[in-house]
């Protein structure tokens, strides 16, 4: 993503065409404001984007990839944004 600023640090692919976008912070550090408008804005073209600051949330967002429903996945997306004060 070179010349945009904001893109998430990691693109994870995964078998069977699942594909999500995974910003990495610092233990207790947010996404910046540049960070959180690229993540909503993947999120408004259907891709799965968040951020995590543990090793744990990068865990829990590769089982919600891996799962068989995206409503799931969705589902995880909205309690991590909203427990970060995101959404």
């Amino acid at each position: 993503s070179p010349g945009c600023s904001g893109v998430p640090d990691r693109i994870v692919i995964l078998p069977g065409g699942r594909i999500g976008f995974l910003e990495l912070k610092a233990p207790g550090e947010k996404p910046r404001a540049e960070q959180r408008l690229r993540l909503r804005q993947l999120r408004e073209l259907g891709c799965i984007a968040t951020w995590t600051d543990s090793k744990a949330g990068v865990a829990g967002f590769l089982a919600r990839l891996k799962a068989e429903n995206p409503g799931d996945i969705n589902e995880y997306l909205t309690d991590i944004l909203e427990a970060g004060g995101l959404i």
